[in-house]
C-alpha cells in the first residue's frame, strides 16, 4: 500500500472485489459440481464409444447441463470453459439475487445445492453492500475533513493579506494533497 502510494480506500475496494469474485468462483464450481455428480462414466477415459457418451449426453438432459441441449444433441461436449462461463453465470445471477432461470436446477442436489448458494449469496451480498457503504462513507468523510481544512486554510489566507497568486497556489497545493495524498497521520501534522 504504502510503496505503491494506493488509496486505502481502493484497496479496500478491491480487496471486497476479490473476495466476491472467489465466492463465485466456488459456488459456480459446486454447481458445476452437481451435474457432474449424476453424470455416467468418465468422459476421458481410455474405454470411452459412442453408447457411453449418448447415456451421459441423456443424463446430462436431466440436469441443469441441459442449457447445452443443442450442442449436446449435434454430438459435442461443452467444452471446460463454457461450462465454467454458464456456471459463473449462474452463480452470479444466484448470488445477487437476479435470478433469470435460464439455467435453473432439474435434480435434488442442484435444488439443495442452489437453496445453499442463495442463502449463503444473499450474506454475501449484504456484506458487499455493506463493505461499500462503509468505503464510501470513509471516502466521504475525507472529503468533509478536506473541505473543513481548505476552509481553515483560506480563512487564514484572508486573514494575513497573503496576495492572489501565493493564496492561488495555496489552494491548488491543499486540494490535491488534502484529497489525493493525506492519509490521517500525516493530516494531523498540518
Amino acid at each position: 500500500q504504502d510503496e505503491l502510494q494506493l488509496n486505502p480506500l481502493v484497496l479496500e475496494l478491491v480487496g471486497l472485489a476479490i473476495k466476491t469474485l472467489f465466492l463465485m468462483h466456488l459456488a459456480a464450481c459446486v454447481w458445476h459440481w452437481s451435474a457432474q455428480f449424476m453424470l455416467p462414466g468418465d468422459k476421458e477415459s481410455a474405454s470411452w464409444n459412442s453408447s457411453m457418451f449418448d447415456d451421459r449426453v441423456e443424463a446430462a438432459m436431466d440436469t441443469w447441463l441441459q442449457y447445452f441441449g443443442p450442442e449436446l444433441q449435434a454430438g459435442q461436449w461443452p467444452s471446460t470453459l463454457d461450462a465454467y462461463t454458464a456456471s459463473m453465470y449462474w452463480a452470479l445471477t444466484t448470488m445477487s439475487t437476479i435470478g433469470y432461470g435460464d439455467i435453473r436446477s432439474i435434480t435434488n442436489v442442484e435444488k439443495l445445492v442452489s437453496i445453499v448458494i442463495m442463502l449463503a449469496g444473499s450474506v454475501v451480498f449484504g456484506i458487499v453492500v455493506g463493505g461499500m457503504q462503509g468505503v464510501l462513507e470513509q471516502i466521504n468523510s475525507v472529503r468533509m475533513r478536506a473541505t473543513e481544512k481548505k476552509d481553515y486554510v483560506k480563512a487564514m489566507l484572508r486573514e494575513r493579506g497573503i496576495p492572489a497568486e501565493v493564496t492561488t497556489k495555496t489552494k491548488q497545493y491543499y486540494n490535491h494533497y488534502l484529497l489525493e495524498c493525506a492519509d490521517i497521520a500525516t493530516e494531523q501534522k498540518i
